[in-house]
């Protein structure tokens, strides 16, 4: 029996075969990682290979975690077999069309119940709740284990849009392997299909009737995380910042490239090159876990990052993130350096960054390396609706990162009480 345990890792160069009566296990924070494209892994008769999965504490069975099968064949009802099986979920991207610029697919059939007998197909995305509640069950942390031979060397997974979509071609994938990859390496090898962007969901609230959406109740949009390859990560529904490695287990949103002219037939591809193998590229895994130090930071030292933060007293979390950094304008340079928030501005509580001559709320902001002087004004927005006048909310800098921001003072100015 071999056990890779949190924070430590496992190369293998060719094969892996496990023999009758032997086990391999990874651990939630551990990585298994095979170089060669073309090797394999072999599990004789009683062998096993499991892959285990803790998520953060869960405060309701509603809460979801998007998940990504790292394991060769494995069908939903196997994996989740206690979720609800209405609570079990697919994102069928030709299907998203959004015509208002809101984020909410106009005719409500994006997702897609996953069924018991569905496999999960590598590189996929899926959405999945936790096991139904019952007194005393929650809060609690989810494990679940992954049993079947790992995934290894390419694969490839389709990316499209709805043909009259307008909005963001939003594409649901994940990492299919037992270990972490880097997301920036993988935006580089499919930079002509999809952004720079990826968004993990980070649930911080319960659904409500009051958030858009096509249901009666709806998740608040607000609880995206996000990282740029450009500028950085921001933080979502909770303080975790993305730090640009995608944990095993792990799905997420990235939106197909603008210039596709195609809505089918496109496709990335995954590789055993963009695969982590250290102690700690695995430990961030969403809804997270201990936050690290974005790994877009401190990479330039002429380049400065500024994370603001927007709380209340009853429970509303937002950030946003600035960033002077290499390659990037004061105007909009695509997802990699620009992140949009992605918000309904009638029905949320949030903060946000703007771009001159342009409508779009961001989260994430890159702007001109050479641009920052001791005269720059950031305009902020803050949306208002849902923080009750009789209660505080705080505008507060979570972190700064570089020389300029580090040997000069940083005002907030409230234009209200001047």
């Amino acid at each position: 029996a071999l056990t890779v345990e949190n924070n430590t890792f496992i190369i293998v160069e060719n094969n892996v075969t496990i023999n009758d009566g032997s086990s391999l296990v990874v651990e939630t924070q551990g990585s298994f990682v095979q170089n060669d494209d073309g090797g394999s892994m072999t599990i004789l008769d009683s062998g096993t290979a499991i892959l285990n999965k803790t998520t953060p504490e869960k405060q309701e069975w509603f809460y979801y975690t998007y998940w990504s099968s790292p394991v060769t064949v494995q069908t939903i009802g196997n994996m989740f077999p206690t979720v609800p099986s209405d609570w079990r979920y697919s994102f069928n991207a030709a299907n998203f069309v959004d015509t208002n610029a809101d984020d909410i697919d106009d005719d409500g059939n994006d997702w897609e119940i996953a069924a018991d007998a569905d496999t999960m197909i590598p590189g996929v995305g899926y959405a999945v709740a936790g096991e139904r509640n019952s007194p005393g069950l929650y809060p609690r942390e989810d494990i679940i284990s992954f049993t079947g031979a790992f995934n290894t060397g390419n694969i490839t997974v389709p990316i499209t849009y709805g043909p009259g979509n307008t909005g963001i071609r939003w594409n649901f994938i994940g990492n299919p392997y037992p270990s972490a990859i880097d997301f920036v390496a993988f935006h580089l090898a499919n930079a002509s299909v999809v952004e720079g962007a990826a968004y993990f969901w980070s649930q911080a609230s319960p659904p409500d009737s009051g958030n858009p959406g096509n249901d009666a109740q709806n998740l608040n949009l607000n609880d995206y995380a996000m990282f740029t390859v450009g500028t950085g990560g921001a933080a979502g529904g909770s303080p975790i910042e993305p730090n640009g490695y995608i944990a095993s287990g792990q799905g997420f949103f990235i939106p197909a490239q603008t210039s596709l002219t195609n809505p089918s037939g496109n496709s990335v591809t995954f590789t055993n090159a963009m695969r982590r193998a250290d102690n700690t590229s695995n430990s961030q895994f969403f809804k997270g876990a201990s936050s690290k130090q974005s790994k877009a930071s401190a990479i330039n030292p002429l380049e400065n990052r500024l994370w603001l933060n927007l709380t209340t007293d009853n429970g509303v979390f937002n950030q946003i993130l600035i960033g002077y950094v290499e390659n990037a304008t004061n105007d909009y340079d695509g997802m990699s350096y620009d992140a949009p928030k992605i918000l309904n501005s009638e029905l949320a509580a949030a903060l946000y960054t703007s771009i001159e001559n342009n409508d779009t709320k961001y989260a994430i902001q890159g702007k001109d390396i050479n641009s920052i002087t001791e005269d720059e004004i950031i305009k902020l927005g803050f949306i208002n609706v849902k923080v009750n006048e009789d209660k505080p909310f705080k505008l507060s800098i979570a972190k700064f990162e570089g020389a300029f921001l580090s040997d000069n003072a940083i005002y907030i100015k409230d234009n209200v009480l001047g």
